[in-house]
């Protein structure tokens, strides 16, 4: 493989302002809400950068790493000679990331009623932000949970959750070291 000389990152929002068919205002206001996948995130999960030897098996790995995340398809990976080596683009589009649901049942004299909101792809750093809360006759509960897939640019994931309920709470602190491509 020919040295990577540069390495450029082409992002797509949701929704592709130029197609006549998603020019109409939710299309426009789904990608304004949005924040577009940040390069410096994108650019610490790719397996190469500049200055290493280009592989095509290497930039398989990587597109199928940031498909993994669950918030980018399709992902395109390619490279073209330049001066020097090879120029690589990395083409990316964002898909919907924020979930927001609501549930609410009655049953007798029982309510039960709940509301859930989350992020999968926090400020465009990949990270998952998740608020619940839920009632029911039982006790009510309040969750906030954090995962980063990425901790400080680390091959490290990080799941904290910290659930208070009206009859105790619950506190859990996790970081792995999983499997993250077969290069590494």
């Amino acid at each position: 493989g020919r040295p990577i000389v540069r390495i450029e990152f082409v992002r797509s929002n949701i929704f592709d302002p130029t197609d006549p068919s998603m020019d109409w205002w939710p299309y426009r206001a789904a990608n304004a809400i949005h924040v577009v996948t940040r390069e410096r995130f994108l650019r610490s999960m790719v397996l190469f950068e500049e200055g290493d030897a280009w592989s095509r098996a290497e930039a398989a790995e990587s597109a199928r790493i940031l498909r993994s995340l669950g918030f980018i398809n399709p992902v395109e990976i390619s490279a073209h000679a330049v001066e020097g080596g090879v120029e690589v683009v990395v083409e990316t589009h964002d898909q919907w990331s924020l979930q927001i649901g609501a549930e609410a049942g009655v049953t007798g004299e029982r309510t039960d009623y709940g509301f859930q909101i989350q992020e999968e792809n926090f400020l465009g750093w990949g990270k998952t932000l998740t608020l619940e809360y839920a009632s029911d006759e039982e006790r009510d509960t309040r969750i906030v949970r954090y995962q980063d897939p990425h901790i400080l640019g680390s091959r490290r994931t990080a799941d904290v959750i910290y659930e208070d309920r009206s009859d105790g709470e619950f506190q859990r602190l996790r970081i792995e070291r999983p499997f993250f491509a077969l290069s590494t």
